[in-house]
């Protein structure tokens, strides 16, 4: 078929602005593509930063969870630590409770009327005060603390008399 124009010559467009026309079309064609696959890329960047960001804070609160767990056992730990050495101390002065455990045998071993009026007890050296009314019971203590095999060396500190208490008897013993 025969190509018929029936638009007058002058209204025809010159065949440079055709040319011109054609390529500014594929050129806005092609720069579209690209803004289309540039805005494609970048909103699947910024979804994935998004999802990294996301994760991220995850991992953070995780951490910190874990760090405050850590704090707690840690100061569990220490704890504990301090209790060891505190009993590792305690069961170096057993020593020490010596004087603690020979005081009620030699209680035990005493009349009554005798009672403990002070008493400074330490691992080496221990200081007690007995008080009685009745000089029978000042020679058994007497007898009782030269006769226990508890203290390596038993000083008589004090002895006195007053009369609204009795006799007051001092001993000073080392281990």
């Amino acid at each position: 078929m025969p190509k018929i124009n029936l638009l007058p010559p002058d209204l025809v467009p010159k065949s440079l602005t055709v040319k011109i026309t054609k390529v500014i079309k594929q050129v806005v064609i092609v720069g579209f593509s690209l803004f289309i696959c540039a805005a494609i890329i970048f909103i699947a960047l910024f979804v994935l930063n998004t999802m990294k960001l996301n994760n991220l804070g995850k991992n953070r609160n995780q951490l910190l969870e874990s760090i405050k767990n850590n704090q707690q056992v840690e100061q569990s730990l220490y704890l504990v630590r301090d209790r060891l050495n505190k009993i590792k101390t305690i069961q170096t002065q057993d020593s020490s409770a010596q004087p603690i455990k020979a005081i009620p045998v030699l209680l035990s071993q005493l009349p009554g009327s005798v009672v403990i009026n002070q008493a400074n007890l330490s691992p080496i050296l221990s200081e007690v005060d007995f008080q009685t009314s009745d000089p029978a019971a000042v020679s058994q203590l007497m007898a009782t603390m030269t006769g226990s095999n508890f203290f390596q060396t038993i000083n008589l500190k004090t002895f006195s008399y007053n009369e609204a208490k009795g006799y007051i008897v001092g001993f000073e013993l080392i281990k």
